[in-house]
């Protein structure tokens, strides 16, 4: 199987913002199982890492599966990647043929680095770079394994002796890691998920989008950014603005993501038979749009029962809307209780209702639990801070190696 490259824009090589003056480029190879698009979570930061990283370090992106998306990047991009398909799963042929081309790959490509993400990668692309004799190994963790059977726990702590570093995205994801999964904490880097915060706030509010959506001019809006799947809790929201609509006639929900689970239509027979039909919108942004989204919404929530670090939550701080969420995960990793934001327990709906009607009462309270949230933010989570630490952590672990060696 012959790998499909893509090659890259040359790239300037500024002065790298670890201050060294001569520092060796260093060889990044980024492994990931599919990129479907750059909406979602750890496929959007993987992106963004690639191109960030490419002005100090030689990146290079590889995928495990074809997809569309991928395939209409362009060399304008600057996105080099290279595409081995392993489709299919160890019980296809495919899959072997795609393990072999990879482990060739690496041996060819001589990285200092092989960086893995998602479950496939953090697995087979562990033994594909220990194979090709790569010398630094790094997995990824980015949520809370509510998805792993018991049998792909078992195999991915058997893969995690073959992996010298993980980084986890919130200090909470790294507590999991180390208690599920066995993995020594003092291997475990964290490392925010990094945001381009620029592009998250606009000078007015997009009320010719507002209008097209179907919501009033004069609503409050409160949102939620997910896509309809159980963990993500929609439910809770429609029973709390249930509670709120009963008080206010000025207020509008709007869900803000894929609708393809059958979740969905569960919610959404909540909301007829709640009344709330005429008060509650489902969209879906467009990528790189959700400034124009978030630019006329109130209240910002998240519902979940687990995440990671969840990328809405730190778009709402990122564009100035004060934040409702739950005591979930990497969710109290960003928000703290009345400092920049609010917090409340899973499924609580009476305490969510009591959160947004406070907010909505109380816009001098609002604006500061935003306003602190965006300084926080723009200390330790926008993209270029992000790249540093990334790049400072590969230069860190392959300078430990040659000193071992």
């Amino acid at each position: 199987m012959s790998p499909a490259r893509h090659p890259a824009q040359p790239q300037p090589h500024p002065a790298t913002p670890l201050g060294v003056a001569a520092a060796r480029r260093l060889k990044v190879i980024v492994m990931i199982d599919r990129i479907v698009d750059e909406m979602g979570g750890t496929e959007g930061q993987v992106t963004k890492l690639v191109r960030g990283l490419q002005a100090n370090l030689d990146v290079e992106l590889v995928v495990l599966e074809p997809s569309p998306w991928l395939h209409a990047q362009t060399s304008s991009d600057s996105l080099r990647y290279t595409l081995l398909d392993m489709n299919g799963g160890p019980r296809q042929p495919r899959f072997w043929r795609g393990l072999w081309a990879l482990v060739r790959h690496l041996r060819a490509a001589r990285p200092d680095v092989v960086h893995t993400f998602f479950p496939i990668a953090n697995i087979v692309g562990a033994l594909a770079a220990r194979l090709a004799g790569v010398g630094a190994v790094v997995g990824s963790r980015r949520d809370y394994g509510y998805w792993m059977s018991p049998g792909y726990l078992r195999v991915t702590r058997l893969a995690n002796h073959l992996v010298g570093h993980i980084v986890t995205n919130a200090p909470e994801v790294k507590r999991f890691t180390v208690d599920k999964e066995g993995y020594p904490g003092e291997r475990i880097e964290v490392i925010f998920n990094g945001l381009e915060l620029e592009r998250l706030r606009l000078p007015a509010p997009d009320l010719a989008l507002k209008a097209r959506i179907g919501i009033p001019a004069h609503h409050k809006v409160i949102t939620l950014v997910a896509n309809f799947r159980r963990i993500k809790r929609q439910d809770t929201l429609v029973e709390a603005f249930a509670q709120l609509c009963c008080e206010r006639d000025d207020v509008s929900l709007m869900f803000v993501g894929g609708s393809s689970d059958p979740y969905y239509a569960e919610v959404q027979q909540r909301v007829q038979a709640l009344g709330l039909g005429a008060r509650v919108f489902t969209t879906k942004a467009p990528g790189g749009e959700i400034a124009r989204y978030l630019s006329f919404v109130d209240v910002g929530c998240n519902c979940s029962e687990s995440e990671g670090l969840s990328n809405a939550v730190m778009e709402y701080m990122g564009a100035g809307v004060p934040c409702v969420v739950t005591r979930a995960g990497g969710n109290t990793d960003l928000v703290m209780h009345g400092v920049n934001g609010l917090l409340f327990e899973v499924g609580d709906a009476a305490a969510l209702a009591s959160h947004l009607r406070r907010l909505l009462a109380e816009p001098a309270l609002a604006r500061g639990l935003a306003d602190a949230a965006g300084q926080r933010l723009q200390a330790e989570m926008t993209l270029p801070v992000i790249l540093q630490r990334f790049e400072a952590f590969y230069r860190r672990v392959t300078a430990a190696r040659a000193e071992r060696h």
